[in-house]
C-alpha cells in the first residue's frame, strides 16, 4: 500500500510539473479517493488498517499493538525526550524499520524529531531548487521526482506512525534498517548532486555566442 501510494503521488506530481496543469492534481486527488474506497471495500487487510487507524485502542492487544506501543513511546518522549539510550525501543515491534520514528521520538522528543524533519525539508527544498535551475526537461523532471519520492516516503511513514493516516509499510529514508533502501536513497542524492552541478555550470562559450547571434 505504501509503495503504491508513493508511486501514484510521484506520477501525479510529474504530470503536473511536465504539463503545468492544475487539473492533474484535482484528477489525481479524485482518483486517490476512488482507489482508497475501492481498496477498503475489496480487501480485508485494508479495512483492518483503517479500523486500527480509527480506533487503535480497541485493537491495542492484537492487530494494533505496534501502533499503540509507538504512541506510548512518543508520549513517553514528550517535548525533549528521555535522552540517548534512555528509551525503550524494544517495546515497539519493528523499531529498527517501520517504527524507527517512534524510537527516535521517545529518546529525542518532539524537539529532536522536528530537527530531523528540518534536515529532510532542506534536502527536499534543495532537490526542488535543483529542478528549477536545471536547463533540460529530463533533468528537471528527474530532480523533481527524486525530491518527491523522499518527501512522500517521509509523509507516509511518519503519518502512519503518528496516526495521521492509516499505517502503511515504507522505510524512513536514511534512518530505517535495510541495505537496499539505503543504497537507493543515496543513489538519488548522488544523482541530485550531479544534476545540480551540471545545472550550475556556465554555458560553453560557443553556445553563448550562438545564442547572441540568433538574438
Amino acid at each position: 500500500l505504501g509503495t503504491a501510494l508513493m508511486f501514484f503521488g510521484l506520477f501525479v506530481s510529474l504530470l503536473y510539473v511536465a504539463t503545468q496543469r492544475r487539473s492533474w492534481i484535482i484528477i489525481g486527488g479524485v482518483l486517490a479517493v476512488i482507489g482508497v474506497g475501492f481498496g477498503y471495500l475489496a480487501f480485508g487487510y485494508v479495512r483492518l488498517r483503517f479500523d486500527v487507524w480509527l480506533d487503535t485502542w480497541s485493537y491495542a492487544n492484537d492487530q494494533g499493538y505496534q501502533l499503540a506501543q509507538s504512541l506510548f513511546g512518543l508520549a513517553n518522549g514528550g517535548m525533549f525526550g528521555a535522552g540517548w539510550g534512555q528509551g525503550y525501543p524494544d517495546f515497539v515491534p519493528f523499531a529498527k524499520t517501520d517504527f524507527i520514528t517512534a524510537g527516535l521520538g521517545e529518546e529525542l522528543g518532539v524537539t529532536g524529531l522536528m530537527a530531523i524533519f528540518v534536515v529532510y525539508a532542506v534536502i527536499i527544498e534543495r532537490g526542488l531548487r535543483t529542478a528549477i535551475a536545471c536547463r533540460d526537461p529530463f533533468g528537471k523532471l528527474l530532480a523533481v521526482g527524486f525530491a518527491t519520492v523522499i518527501g512522500l516516503q517521509l509523509f507516509v511513514v511518519v503519518g502512519g506512525v503518528t496516526r495521521l493516516i492509516p499505517l502503511t509499510g515504507l522505510t524512513t529514508p536514511f534512518l530505517s534498517y535495510g541495505g537496499s533502501a539505503l543504497i537507493a536513497n543515496w543513489m538519488m542524492i548522488a544523482l541530485l548532486i550531479r544534476i545540480s552541478d551540471r545545472a550550475r555550470r556556465p554555458l560553453p562559450t560557443g553556445t553563448v555566442a550562438a545564442g547572441r547571434g540568433l538574438a
